[in-house]
Formats: C-alpha cells, sequence, structure tokens
C-alpha cells in the first residue's frame, strides 16, 4: 500500500493522528498490516525493528495456539482431559482436576488474585516465589499450583483472570509433548510463518520450563507475521498451521458460551481460548500484555495492529482507551469494520 490513507481518531474535538497516537502512548514499536503490506511502521526509545521486545500475556495465547496444534496432532487426546492426565504431579489438586479446555477460559474455579501489585503476600508473587525456587526439589513446581487449592465455583461457569491457569497449560503441554515450549515455538509456528528472527522464552530455574504467561521475546515483525497468520485464519499459503475449528472456537464470539461472550466475561471483552474478543459485529480479537502489549486481528479484513509500550502502570484505562480508538480508526481507514 503506497499511498495509505490518513490514519487518525478523534477525541472531542482533537483529531489525533497515527504519529501523534505513537508517541503519546509510550510506544516502544508499532507496525500496522493490511493483508500482507506494511501501511506503518515505526520505532522509538532506541527499539529497532530486529529486537526481541517482551511480550507479557500476549504469550498467553501463543500457549492456547500450541495446544490447539498438539490436540490435532493427538498428543493431547481431548481439551476435556483434565490436567492432571497430562501433568501428573497435580494429581489430587484443584489445578490437577480441571479440564484443559476450562483452563483456555480462565475457568478454573480456583481462588487466585491477579493482583499486579506484587506485594510480597500477593498471589501471583507467592505463586511465582515457589515456583521458581531451585532448590525446592522435583515437586517443588507442582506445590506451586498446590498453594491454590480451593474452588469458589465450579469450574466452567465463571471466567476469572489468572496467569496460574497458563502456567498449568504450560505443563501440561511440555509433558503431552515430551518437548520444549521453545522447541514447539519454533518448529509449529515461527518456521511455518516465515519468522525472521528466534523468538526467546524466559525459563523457570526450578523445572526449566517456559514462562508461557509472560515470558515470551519476539520482534515487532514477526509478531505481525503471527497477527496475518491469524487473520488468514490459521493458514499459510496452502498449508494449514493451526486447525481451523479450534482457531474459530479460540476466537469467533459466536462459538463461546455466554458466560465467555463480549460484554459476559468482562464489561467489553470477551474471552476465548487465552485470547481476547472484541464486541465487535466482525470477528475481531486480540493478544493483549500487561504494560501495553498487543496485537490485534480482524481476519475478513486482513487488518493486523502490533504493538509494544512501556506504559507506566501494568495496565489503565486511559491508555487502552486510546488504544482501542487507534483500532477503531485504522479499521475505518483500511476498509474494515468497527461497528460494535
Amino acid at each position: 500500500m503506497t499511498s495509505p490513507p490518513a490514519i487518525f481518531y478523534r477525541q472531542g474535538n482533537t483529531r489525533i493522528d497515527i504519529e501523534k497516537y505513537f508517541s503519546s502512548q509510550k510506544s516502544t514499536g508499532l507496525l500496522i498490516l493490511k493483508n500482507n503490506q506494511i501501511v506503518f511502521e515505526a520505532y522509538q526509545y532506541g527499539r529497532r525493528s530486529d529486537m526481541p521486545m517482551r511480550s507479557f500475556s500476549m504469550s498467553k495465547t501463543i500457549i492456547a495456539l500450541l495446544i490447539g496444534i498438539a490436540h490435532e496432532k493427538k498428543l493431547i487426546e481431548s481439551l476435556d482431559d483434565e490436567a492432571s492426565k497430562y501433568y501428573t504431579d497435580l494429581d489430587g489438586s484443584a489445578y490437577g482436576y480441571t479440564t484443559i479446555r476450562n483452563l483456555l477460559r480462565m475457568s478454573s474455579g480456583v481462588k487466585f488474585d491477579e493482583d499486579y501489585s506484587l506485594g510480597a503476600n500477593s498471589d501471583l508473587m507467592k505463586f511465582y516465589v515457589r515456583l521458581n525456587n531451585p532448590n525446592a526439589g522435583r515437586q517443588g513446581p507442582a506445590e506451586a499450583f498446590r498453594l491454590f487449592n480451593v474452588r469458589q465455583a465450579q469450574q466452567g461457569t465463571k471466567f476469572q483472570y489468572a496467569s496460574i491457569e497458563n502456567a498449568v497449560l504450560t505443563r501440561v503441554l511440555t509433558h503431552a509433548t515430551n518437548r520444549s515450549i521453545t522447541q514447539l515455538t519454533q518448529e509449529w509456528l515461527w518456521e511455518p510463518i516465515g519468522a525472521e528472527s528466534d523468538a526467546y522464552w524466559l525459563t523457570s530455574p526450578a523445572d526449566n520450563v517456559e514462562n508461557g504467561a509472560g515470558g515470551l521475546y519476539a520482534t515487532v515483525r514477526d509478531w505481525g507475521r503471527l497477527g496475518l497468520l491469524l487473520a488468514n485464519n490459521g493458514k499459510r499459503g496452502d498449508v494449514q498451521i493451526v486447525p481451523l475449528e479450534y482457531l474459530m472456537q479460540a476466537t469467533d464470539p459466536q462459538k463461546q458460551d455466554d458466560l465467555f461472550k463480549p460484554r459476559h466475561a468482562t464489561s467489553y471483552f470477551g474471552y476465548g481460548y487465552q485470547t481476547w474478543i472484541f464486541p465487535m459485529k466482525e470477528r475481531s480479537f486480540a493478544l493483549i500484555g500487561i504494560y501495553g502489549q498487543s496485537v490485534f486481528v480482524q481476519p475478513r479484513s486482513g487488518i493486523v495492529m502490533v504493538e509494544t509500550s512501556v506504559y507506566d502502570h501494568a495496565s489503565g484505562d486511559s491508555m487502552l482507551r486510546a488504544k482501542l480508538d487507534m483500532w477503531k480508526g485504522i479499521l475505518l481507514a483500511l476498509g474494515g469494520n468497527p461497528d460494535e
């Protein structure tokens, strides 16, 4: 697209164009794609296109995609299998009894508070301190999950965002495949999408398992390649990389139980398989991480927006609102459908 239309959104009487948005959002990288063409690309704060950026919770969707491929390969027999069938160290625990499908939907019902203040008594801090203790022995990581063993709702009946559920899925995946997440990412996703750079995972020093909930580093352009794969419904060329039906279950609001649909799971987003779903008439979904990381996808229009950022806080309504407004401006400018 040699001469793209002006991209902007309005805030009251003020017109915010893409360059002003980019600088005001503390973005480190911003990439906009239409089909296979770059419409806009920019970096700041010393970042470059060849630098891997930390994804935070965008990586959760990577784990979900790998689960879908493992299921198609019959390495995972059923999404309704309990986690302990594969990660046997969780046998007899609340998370061990939770099905893979309910973990994908963040609906285990197990009491866990996703508090990003990271105080010493926060659930996240207690979990990760125990999970990453290299002196805790073979059962150490499993004991981190057993710290949270009270089911306050029947599984599958309530959405509650909790990174620990992705950590269970990550270990289900490594045990089911007998491969590392790094190997699976490279062979099942990065090589098939034609990634130009390696992706890197942070790992736990206790069991050397990757931090699936937030530890993937990759370039903005390779996130864009992944976004284009998802925009093409999991297919690149003639090759179906991510199973189509699984991807639809993960991202289509019409395929979600009412509890997980947009404006039901949260006041705005729905939640599929480790993926946020927009309340738009046209199927649209997102990978979202704290501190401003995101990949927004609208398949029918072929539009993808990738952004990495350094927000001052883990999350913030005003920054997210601007991101959502710019996404709608992009859709309007490039022939997508922002209607809700």
